[in-house]
């Protein structure tokens, strides 16, 4: 009978053991890093980029909230722009640095309406302020430089206003441009979808791909992926949006995926993820020893930043695009503050050296959730609808606000005491065009400089075109024809032929379009060509 017992003690005993020892082992795995593999660890870090708990998840609370209660916001849109010291650029420049857009309104998503005051702000005494309102389907924007009422677009019956402005092709347009809302998921669905694209992923990545390093204080998990797995990952991702997302149309989701089996893809790329006391600090896409992408994340007590670094390479010449995120105030959802930066960053010759031009874009809103705003209503008394109105007066409109835009822009700039609107050298579009011939000018000779301009006006003729190079719907080839004949109308040196095997473009059939040039560089004819 004692050895019964005995026996049984030990039974027990070894069973409360197995039970210690597989409770350990949980929390080890659950709570610590230990029991983990490699890729097991680079997913848990990677995902905390965004943590459904804590602040993360405010911010979903927060746009959703914007999306149900009315609010107030206040901020502005300024501008910064550093380049290589120029007589020329530097005043120009300076100017254009003083620019900003305020603005401050109410916004009521629930009825659908907003009301924004903005005002272009070229400097402390010259501005041109705009009263911007949408009322249900109706926009309308207002400044007392034009008239007192508003001029104003419904959104409907869109083809029928594109045809009293002179679009006559107006195939493929929508009659009402609608908003696509946000699909509203459980907390099941949306943990549903995210296993299901992550066992995507983690289906195509072998263990051995993995590795863990050490930097410092920082631990660094890799994952070296190849070519053919980045294409096989992002195509089936792809065809599972598509059968999950019913807004998105198969053929365009087709049209990506066949894209991206065609892209050349050379060289692994890694992923690099970042992490410091169990809290991610950054994850980097690299290839070879360039970092081509790195997002990090600052975690703060009533907020969080997000700072996105991408570097382009081609010709082995590097660009830079940054973009940070800021959101300060989020943990109360009552009174919080958005900041958005875009900088862009490129490389110029000046003065027989490499130096920088850079560009940004600082976008600051405080937002004031509040249930006592009003919006002003448009409609016929103070607003000129222009679907109402008959295609003449629509031209006769627009001939008067252009010419007093061009009145008051031209008095705007004599009071600011400069020759051209300060926005010209507010973005690096047309920077590229007005500053490189300054710099050229600099550092090149005059024969130089005019080769520089004639690539400019070569590109810009071709542009016209290669924006259809490829497969497209025959509406769209319309547009194209449309195009080529305009351009035949108005260019009496520069023509463009146009070959096929059709007699008529059918508007829902595919089309692929080539391209030629002539001994110049410029395009002069074009074959399209029915795709079966």
């Amino acid at each position: 009978m004692k050895k019964n017992k005995s026996k049984l003690l030990i039974t027990i005993s070894l069973i409360i053991i197995l039970i210690i020892i597989a409770l350990v082992f949980s929390i080890l795995y659950i709570k610590t890093d230990i029991l983990k593999s490699n890729k097991q660890l680079f997913f848990k870090y990677a995902a905390q980029i965004v943590d459904e708990e804590g602040i993360e998840n405010n911010i979903e609370k927060y746009f959703e909230k914007k999306e149900q209660n009315m609010y107030e916001n206040e901020g502005k849109i300024s501008i910064n722009s550093s380049i290589p010291d120029s007589k020329e650029l530097k005043e120009k420049i300076q100017q254009a640095n003083k620019v900003n857009i305020s603005f401050n309104g109410n916004i009521d998503n629930i009825n659908k309406k907003v009301q924004e005051e903005i005002s272009l702000n070229y400097s402390e005494d010259v501005s041109f302020p705009i009263t911007y309102i949408k009322d249900e389907d109706i926009y309308g924007i207002q400044t007392d430089y034009i008239g007192k009422k508003y001029i104003a677009i419904e959104n409907n019956n869109l083809e029928e206003l594109f045809e009293k402005f002179g679009i006559n092709d107006t195939e493929g347009v929508a009659n009402k441009i609608e908003n696509i809302s946000k699909k509203e998921l459980s907390d099941e669905e949306k943990k549903s979808l995210k296993e299901k694209y992550e066992n995507i992923i983690k289906e195509q990545l072998k263990d051995e791909q993995f590795s863990k390093t050490a930097n410092g204080e920082e631990t660094i998990y890799t994952l070296e992926i190849t070519p053919e797995q980045i294409k096989n990952i992002l195509t089936q991702i792809l065809e599972n949006v598509k059968n999950d997302v019913s807004e998105i149309e198969s053929s365009s989701m087709d049209n990506i995926i066949e894209n991206i089996n065609n892209l050349e893809i050379t060289d692994n790329i890694k992923i690099a993820v970042y992490q410091k006391e169990s809290q991610l600090k950054r994850i980097a896409i690299e290839k070879g020893n360039t970092q081509l992408v790195v997002i990090e994340k600052t975690q703060q007590t009533d907020g969080v930043q997000y700072n996105i670094n991408c570097n382009l390479i081609k010709d082995e010449t590097e660009s830079n695009i940054y973009f940070n995120i800021q959101y300060s105030g989020i943990d109360n959802l009552e009174n919080i503050q958005e900041t958005y930066t875009l900088g862009i960053v490129y490389p110029i010759e000046y003065e027989n050296e490499a130096q920088q031009v850079e560009f940004e874009y600082k976008y600051e809103n405080n937002v004031s959730f509040n249930e006592n705003i009003s919006i002003e209503d448009l409609n016929s008394d103070n607003a000129i609808i222009l679907n109402e109105q008959e295609p003449e007066y629509i031209t006769n409109l627009f001939n008067a606000i252009t010419t007093r835009m061009e009145e008051v822009n031209a008095k705007q700039m004599e009071e600011l005491g400069v020759e051209e609107n300060p926005l010209l050298y507010a973005n690096p579009i047309t920077m590229l065009y007005l500053g490189a011939t300054i710099y050229q000018e600099t550092t090149n000779t005059v024969e130089s400089m005019e080769t520089e301009m004639e690539n400019a006006e070569l590109q810009a003729f071709n542009y016209k075109i290669l924006k259809y190079e490829g497969k497209n719907k025959g509406a769209i080839i319309n547009s194209l024809i449309q195009e080529v004949e305009e351009i035949n109308e108005t260019d009496e040196e520069k023509k463009i032929s146009i070959e096929g095997d059709f007699d008529e473009i059918e508007k829902t059939s595919t089309y692929n379009v080539k391209v030629y040039y002539d001994e110049e560089g410029y395009i002069n004819k074009i074959i399209i060509e029915k795709v079966e």
